[in-house]
């Protein structure tokens, strides 16, 4: 399949669904119903494909266009299932926390509002018709387990739904298996950096494990626009990170993972149903010196989410997540975060 057929059939999918966000902002609880009921499983964080280009600031030529896919799911086990804000209604509606009595879940009390839930979220390049063989390249591959804290379970109950504390642990990788830490291993990477073999650092294995912490928070409404909300996330990183650096400028230097992507920074400012803007803000370690910012807007047409993403800094790609390089993608989103 060539990319127009790809992306024509993408565009089908999305007008056949009418996007993966046209939901309330809360179902009823999934408690007690059957592990393969449908309701279990939406979206979680953002999904969208878009035909990307990105560029290697002050080392090599940029990179072959691709359409940069990520798709992000969960499936809850227990509680009310949290969905966020529906692009085409206003209101949103509560959660109903009932659960059948054969339940394992807790069915009364505070505790039978919190979700329990697992997500994973995947992230990949498909060089259609740019690279030879049109290859689908793995970026990201992160599963979890999470349990979201609605705020009004240990704060005040006038705190809105979309407010909540949200603790997992998570495993972040790229699927590659190319390694770069021995000796030999190291020369050679060496080597192709300085002749700006830029394929070859997408095939460097990475990965690591860390306790996430985040928090979610609607702002009154805002003087232009429907909605404004905030999440911050915090990663507690353990154990070794698989992420050493030996070649370039900052070989053998000591850089890890948590040096470019300790706190994030999100926010979302939907200015009507048909447009929202959204702006995220990465923190490392070694601070203001290796941030990064991605840029999003979305544009509904008709039933098509249109969307435009830029990136700026590092952690554009998890296999070379140290270099600098800007990107640029427009195509559709099927959920929003």
């Amino acid at each position: 399949m060539d990319m127009k057929s790809l992306l024509a059939a993408l565009v089908c999918a999305v007008a056949a669904t009418g996007g993966a966000a046209q939901t309330a902002t809360l179902a009823q609880s999934v408690s007690g119903k059957e592990l393969g009921d449908p309701q279990r499983l939406t979206a979680y964080e953002d999904s969208y494909a878009v035909w990307n280009q990105m560029r290697n600031n002050g080392w090599t030529s940029k990179d072959e266009q691709s359409l940069r896919t990520k798709l992000s799911f969960k499936y809850t086990f227990c509680g009310p299932q949290f969905r966020r804000p529906s692009r085409s209604d206003r209101n949103d509606t509560g959660a109903s926390a009932e659960a059948r009595a054969d339940s394992w879940c807790p069915s009364a009390g505070k505790w039978a509002e919190a979700e329990l839930f697992f997500g994973y979220t995947a992230e990949f390049d498909y060089y259609a018709g740019t690279r030879p063989s049109g290859p689908v390249l793995g970026r990201v591959n992160a599963p979890g387990l999470f349990v979201r804290l609605p705020a009004k379970l240990f704060l005040d109950k006038d705190w809105k739904d979309a407010d909540g504390l949200e603790l997992g642990l998570q495993h972040r990788s790229n699927g590659q298996t190319r390694e770069v830490s021995g000796e030999r291993d190291a020369r050679v990477a060496g080597e192709q950096y300085a002749a700006g073999n830029r394929q070859f650092f997408d095939t460097v294995s990475r990965g690591a494990n860390f306790l996430l912490i985040a928090v979610d928070k609607e702002l009154p409404k805002p003087p232009v626009g429907e909605r404004l909300t905030l999440r911050a996330k915090l990663r507690v990183y353990l154990g070794e990170q698989d992420s050493a650096v030996t070649w370039g400028p900052l070989a053998n230097s000591g850089r890890k993972f948590s040096d470019y992507d300790r706190l994030q920074l999100h926010a979302w400012w939907r200015f009507s149903r048909e447009l929202q803007f959204d702006v995220n803000w990465r923190l490392g370690d070694r601070g203001l010196a290796t941030d990064s910012w991605t840029l999003g807007a979305e544009f509904k047409l008709g039933s098509v989410p249109l969307y435009l993403r830029l990136h700026r800094g590092p952690m554009n790609t998890l296999s070379n997540y140290t270099q600098q390089q800007d990107s640029i993608g427009i195509g559709i989103r099927f959920a929003s975060f």
